[in-house]
């Protein structure tokens, strides 16, 4: 898997799409403001092999990050990465 989909690129997306919602993300209408220093940890990561042309992703990858940890735990919730 590290071969496909290693943790480190799953780690720099996970910031840059944090960094591109300038680390605040809105939970049930309510807006969350993420310190930049969280620890991000990689739970689950999966590469998705599109097997019919009219997939709109194509070949991907989706991850779930935690935001914080704490024991396994997030602090700050969980990102999906698709």
């Amino acid at each position: 898997m590290d071969q496909i989909i290693p943790i480190a690129k799953v780690l720099v997306d996970a910031k840059a799409l944090l960094d591109d919602c300038e680390w605040e993300l809105e939970i049930e209408g309510s807006m969350l403001t993420i310190p930049k220093d969280t620890e991000i940890q990689v739970q689950t990561r999966a590469h998705i092999l599109a097997n019919a042309p009219d997939i709109f992703l194509g070949d991907h990858y989706e991850a779930v990050v935690l935001l914080g940890c704490d024991d396994w735990s997030p602090i700050y919730g969980y990102l999906k990465l698709y």
